[in-house]
């Protein structure tokens, strides 16, 4: 893996299939540790998490939160559902960030 920057000043993560922005990973991590808070508070309940993203359904970054999904569902014993909704089908990124 390397990292590149590019005219935006973005930082993305190159891995086999494409690229991995920085803010991508970024949102997954602030989802994981805000879903071990909700967790420890709520055992009895299903806790269903909702993550959207600006990408098509083949972008590499999409195929990260479905492994996210299946390791989080599975892990949690059912406990905890995601959702995820592609192509910025709940708005743009900023959008979605002021969302949370």
């Amino acid at each position: 893996m390397t990292a590149a920057g590019n005219r935006s000043g973005n930082r993305d993560t190159v891995v086999k299939g494409g690229t991995v922005s920085t803010r991508s990973v970024f949102a997954v991590l602030v989802a994981a540790f805000i879903l071990v808070g909700i967790a420890s508070t709520a055992p009895a309940q299903t806790v269903v998490l909702k993550m959207g993203h600006g990408h098509s359904q083949q972008h590499p970054d999409h195929f990260g939160y479905l492994k996210f999904k299946e390791l989080l569902e599975k892990s949690s014993s059912g406990r905890m559902k995601v959702e995820i909704f592609p192509n910025a089908q709940l708005g743009p990124e900023e959008e979605m960030a002021q969302q949370v």
